[in-house]
Order: structure tokens, then C-alpha cells, then sequence
């Protein structure tokens, strides 16, 4: 049976149990979901949910989250049996602390930059503007590369400030890039995170929030700690591993942003535009919710093999997982990255 992940943000809706199924309650309306339908459930904190519902959930390893109004997660239950394999979080541990660790995260930004350049040129071509400008960007990004293939791997101090500091370039490239290609109206001078600053922004940091809420739920149920990283350490009370990981499959939210945008499906309507800050609105997150997941849900040929999107990051994980549930400590470092 096909399960879709529930997406609850709508102010007022309740989610309750009846006859052991999910009832989802607002006003005059009333729906209810089977269990076996379900593979996430992520509320806003304008919505409720009961006691029952969460066992429910939890007794079908359902996982649950809360997010802000950005997309961003901001609590999760689980089941104690998810990832109940210590091995995994103490070699974990030492893994993060190791040359391997070193050579997984250079690993990962060269993915990264590949990727950007790889949705530069696409977009590019989609929009026409190719051209110089963009024939210097593929010289600038090849530059990054190979600075980050041939540095050192024994010094990680110093390999951690060198690649944070090529990683943050080419992002910026990549981001001017991005505004480049959008409609004139569109166009940003930087990234904005938290709060965003425009529209573009604001759609892309509510996908990104998707993407993090589902990295972090597959890391639990897999044995992982999201709070063990190797590249973004040391932030307290953060996942910084889902951090790590999501470098790789960031443009994976960023492309079907950039689509809702060129396409004119995104609209200035669909944003609450403030002095400092600017929010989706309702309308907006539902049709970007429903661009995202379609696109999460297409069948793509990636590292050899054709699956969704979305099984993809999850078998990425799993494998990681399991690569620390067997990991044999090589050169323990007590610096890391």
C-alpha cells in the first residue's frame, strides 16, 4: 500500500483515534486515515494531537514532529526501540574524531559544489541565460574542487577552516547564481535563513526544514545520533550530523524551488511580506508541499541505482548506519573536524 508522510499546519485541526484509525478533526470537517496510509506526521504548533493518537503512531513506528512555522522541527517523539544499537553512536563517536571522518566530509562538499554546479548549468539552459557569467562560475566551482581533492587530511583543524571557507564561497557563487536565473521580481542580494528576507528564501527554508525533519527521523530509526557530527561540530542542542548529511541532497528541495518561482506558480500573494522578515502563507506552503514531495517522489538513477528521491537519502542513511555499526577506528584523532 502507498503511504504519504501527513503534513498537519492548518490553525485549529486536531488529530485524534477512531476505531483505531487517525481521525483528523477541524469545525465542520472530519477525515479519517488508516494506520497503514501513514509513514510520518508532522504538526504545527497551531494544531493538537492526543495522547491516543500518539500511541498509535508509536506502536506502528509512525514517527511524529513538530515544526516551526518555517518548516523547521522543533521536538520529535519516537519509539525507544528506534536505533536501540549503541555500537552504532559509540563508533559513531570515534568516527567523527578520525581521519575517515576527515575524508567522508571532503567527500560530501565535493558532492555539494557538483551539485550546484550541476543545477547552475540546468537552470541555466531551462532559462536561457548561458553566457559568460556562467562559463566563469564553472571555472570558479572547478577551482573549489580541486583545492578541496588535493588538501591535507592529517592536520583536521586546519582541513576544517580550509574547507569551511571554500564551502561558504562556493555557496555564495551558487546563491548569485540562483538569483540570476530567477524572475527579475524574485531576485535576492544573499542567502537569508532565519528569519528570510524575501520570497525566494522563504519558500526554499521551508523545504529545506522538510528535508532536515525527515534526514533527522531516518538517522533515529536507523541507530544514529543527529547530534554527532563531523563537519558542523560543537552547537549545542543541534543535529548537527542531519547538518552534515543534508549537504549532499540540498539541491534536491532547491530545484523544485527555483521551478515554482521560473514557472510563476510562486506568487507574491502567496507571501507575508514584513518589515525584517517574510513568511509563506498557507496557500503558498500547500502548493510548495505538493511541487516538493511530488518531486522527492519521482524515480531517479543516483549512485547506481533507480529509486525515489526520497529512498534514496533513506538508503543513504542506512548504509551510513551501518558503515558506523562495522566501523573499525583508524587513526583516532582527539581534534577532529
Amino acid at each position: 500500500m502507498k503511504k504519504f508522510d501527513l503534513l498537519i499546519d492548518k490553525y485549529g485541526v486536531g488529530l485524534s483515534v477512531k476505531d483505531g484509525q487517525f481521525h483528523i478533526r477541524h469545525k465542520d470537517s472530519r477525515q479519517t486515515i488508516p494506520v497503514s496510509k501513514i509513514r510520518t506526521i508532522a504538526l504545527t504548533k497551531t494544531t493538537n494531537i492526543t495522547g491516543s493518537a500518539i500511541k498509535l503512531a508509536l506502536d506502528n513506528e509512525i514517527d511524529i514532529s513538530f515544526i516551526e512555522r518555517d518548516g523547521m522541527p522543533f521536538a520529535r517523539i519516537w519509539n525507544s526501540k528506534f536505533g536501540s544499537i549503541t555500537t552504532i553512536r559509540r563508533h559513531q563517536l570515534a568516527f567523527s574524531q578520525s581521519i575517515d571522518g576527515s575524508k567522508w566530509i571532503k567527500e560530501v562538499i565535493i558532492m555539494k559544489i557538483k551539485n550546484q554546479m550541476g543545477m547552475v548549468f540546468k537552470i541555466s539552459k531551462e532559462t536561457g541565460k548561458q553566457g559568460p557569467y556562467i562559463s566563469r562560475l564553472r571555472e570558479k566551482f572547478s577551482k573549489y574542487l580541486l583545492k578541496i581533492s588535493s588538501s591535507n587530511d592529517v592536520d583536521s583543524l586546519d582541513l576544517a577552516n580550509q574547507l569551511r571557507g571554500w564551502e561558504a564561497n562556493a555557496s555564495k557563487l551558487y546563491f548569485r547564481a540562483l538569483s540570476y536565473n530567477l524572475p527579475q521580481e524574485f531576485q535576492f542580494e544573499k542567502r537569508s535563513k532565519r528569519p528570510a528576507l524575501d520570497p525566494f528564501n522563504a519558500a526554499l527554508n521551508y523545504c529545506y526544514g522538510i528535508l532536515y525533519n525527515k534526514i533527522e527521523g531516518m538517522m533515529i530509526r536507523s541507530g544514529l545520533d543527529p547530534h554527532i557530527g563531523i563537519f558542523h561540530k560543537d552547537r549545542y542542542n543541534r543535529p548537527v550530523l542531519v547538518f552534515d548529511v543534508i549537504e549532499i541532497f540540498r539541491h534536491w528541495a532547491e530545484y523544485p524551488v527555483m521551478e515554482a518561482f521560473i514557472s510563476n506558480i510562486m506568487r507574491k500573494e502567496h507571501f507575508e511580506i514584513q518589515k525584517e522578515r517574510v513568511f509563506i502563507t498557507p496557500p503558498g506552503r500547500k502548493i510548495i508541499i505538493e511541487l516538493f514531495f511530488s518531486y522527492l517522489n519521482e524515480r531517479v538513477e543516483w549512485q547506481g541505482e533507480r529509486t525515489k528521491r526520497i529512498l534514496h537519502i533513506k538508503n543513504y542513511t542506512d548504509n551510513f548506519a551501518n558503515k558506523m555499526k562495522n566501523y573499525k577506528l583508524n587513526d583516532n584523532k582527539t581534534s577532529g573536524i
